[in-house]
């Protein structure tokens, strides 16, 4: 949560920083139940819950304002997973799982700054009973305890890429075997991202940032993803499929960001415009405040403005070291915060929106991580009819 003056300032060091360094069941018209109600329906699974802590003793974690740091990178991890009893639906802590011939597809869920694991636990539950194993980890230095503790540290957006590598590693065997339990129902062939702000950030750089991508990612979801630092060669040399979904009356980040991206990106790739969606209406976190919309959000974590403002040379050095192509003039081309007395589309409702954004994800999952033909030709040829307030472009 940083000023128009604060990344203009922020620009004019990582100018003076690049100088120096230069010298990411079908039908006949779609797949079954292609409505947004029918997408979203509970699946066939009831869902097991477990929380993690995996430790990866490979990379450090940096001390910042009031934390010590630590040799190594500590992921609380809470995984969604298809459970072998239960109701449909129904989540169960510690539950067995299922087992599925071949394992289950993996997605890996993102959080924003000031989120943390639970930020999109309704889209977690949803996806796990839908027959997906999923993971949600709390990043070290960008969740929400940092904004209490004063040490959010932006510049670890660049390590969260592999803190979701790692997240990858562990439940698929290839690492740390502390999911053991898990690791025998996880496809590691088959995984998808998703993340929201900040951690759509992550996601984009999982995917399309040459040093930090993870070649077994098979499709990306970005929610109104953070991605003024990305320039028009950051996607140049990659084409994972995209999905980018973004609120008209985004009030945290401005719709304009990702219409920009998406004249970057390469196909294939659909960007999907929520008329009346918000930053906030995509999240479904228990612990917050329910019906909490941007404006409620960033006066509760605007406190933490100045020791976020604190890295953002830190976080200009990292960002021109680590993603291809970088244009950090993007960020002082507009507020981070929008102006709350602009003119914007009436808000729809939280559910709503998440609802719209979780069938979308769905499809584009079922098509691109699962292989479903009929969901792929439905994205490319119908998706505009499954919700009136979205607005969709394609690349293909």
């Amino acid at each position: 949560m940083v000023s128009l003056g604060s990344f203009r300032s922020f620009v004019s060091i990582s100018f003076g920083l690049l100088t120096l360094v230069a010298g990411c069941g079908s039908g006949s018209s779609g797949p079954a139940a292609t409505t947004v109600e029918g997408l979203t329906a509970s699946g066939p699974f009831a869902v097991g819950k477990v929380t993690l802590n995996l430790v990866d003793g490979s990379r450090a974690t940096p001390a910042t304002g009031n934390s010590a740091g630590s040799d190594s990178r500590i992921l609380v991890t809470d995984v969604y997973y298809p459970a072998s009893t239960g109701n449909r639906g129904d989540v169960y802590v510690d539950a067995s799982p299922a087992t599925s011939e071949g394992g289950f597809p993996l997605v890996v869920v993102a959080h924003g700054l000031y989120g943390q694991r639970t930020t999109s636990t309704a889209t977690l539950e949803l996806l796990a009973s839908q027959g997906y194993v999923v993971a949600a980890p709390d990043f070290p230095l960008t969740n929400f305890s940092t904004y209490a503790s004063e040490t959010v540290w932006l510049p670890d957006l660049f390590q969260q890429p592999g803190d979701v590598s790692f997240v990858i590693d562990s439940l698929t065997g290839t690492g740390d075997p502390i999911a053991n339990d898990l690791v025998g129902i996880v496809d590691g062939d088959r995984v998808g991202l998703t993340g929201h702000s900040f951690g759509g950030a992550t996601v984009l750089l999982t995917g399309f940032s040459s040093p930090l991508a993870d070649p077994r990612i098979d499709a990306i979801v970005a929610l109104s993803p953070f991605t003024c630092f990305f320039g028009s060669e950051s996607f140049a040399d990659e084409s994972v499929p995209l999905l980018l979904v973004h609120g008209s009356s985004d009030a945290i980040l401005e719709q304009i960001w990702s219409d920009e991206l998406d004249g970057f990106t390469r196909a294939p790739k659909i960007y999907a415009k929520i008329v009346g969606g918000d930053h906030m209406g995509f999240t479904s976190d228990p612990t917050r405040p329910k019906g909490e919309r941007d404006l409620e959000f960033f006066t509760v974590v605007s406190g933490a403005q100045e020791a976020a403002e604190a890295t953002l040379a830190d976080f200009a050095v990292a960002a021109i070291g680590s993603v291809p192509g970088a244009d950090l003039a993007r960020c002082a081309l507009r507020p981070l915060i929008a102006l709350p007395g602009q003119d914007r589309d009436p808000l729809i409702s939280m559910e709503r929106q998440r609802t719209i954004s979780d069938a979308t994800m769905i499809l584009f999952f079922d098509a691109y991580v699962r292989g479903n033909s009929d969901s792929h030709n439905y994205l490319f040829d119908g998706l505009e009819n499954l919700a009136p307030e979205m607005q969709i472009t394609t690349k293909q």
